[in-house]
């Protein structure tokens, strides 16, 4: 993927979750300044959401699911800098469903 593809998933994901002021109320829920990770689970939480997504955008995924892989993808981005609970996040918004209704097609696992 190069930079052009990023930024227009990005700004679809940002889209879909409803905006920045849409997405602040769902992070309230979730702030914990207890919750803290390191940059390695940073970029893998990142990297796994964006790529969800995407696996969910081309397979035809719902608005609900669509709804819930963006919301997922941005709290992801933001966890580390706002000490969101992502594990959480991840559970209420049922990611691992997902993961397992969209799986990595070509023969790659992806961390919990």
């Amino acid at each position: 993927m190069n930079k052009s593809e990023i930024r227009s998933i990005m700004n679809e994901i940002k889209e879909k979750a409803g905006g920045e002021e849409a997405q602040l109320s769902f992070y309230e829920v979730y702030l914990d300044p207890q919750f803290k990770i390191n940059k390695y689970q940073h970029r893998l939480y990142a990297g796994m959401g964006v790529n969800l997504y995407t696996r969910m955008k081309q397979a035809g995924a719902d608005d609900d699911e669509l709804l819930r892989g963006a919301r997922y993808t941005l709290a992801a981005i933001d966890c580390m800098k706002l000490h969101l609970n992502i594990k959480q996040i991840g559970k209420d918004l049922g990611i691992n469903d997902l993961k397992k209704k969209y799986p990595p097609t070509n023969g790659t696992t992806e961390h919990d």
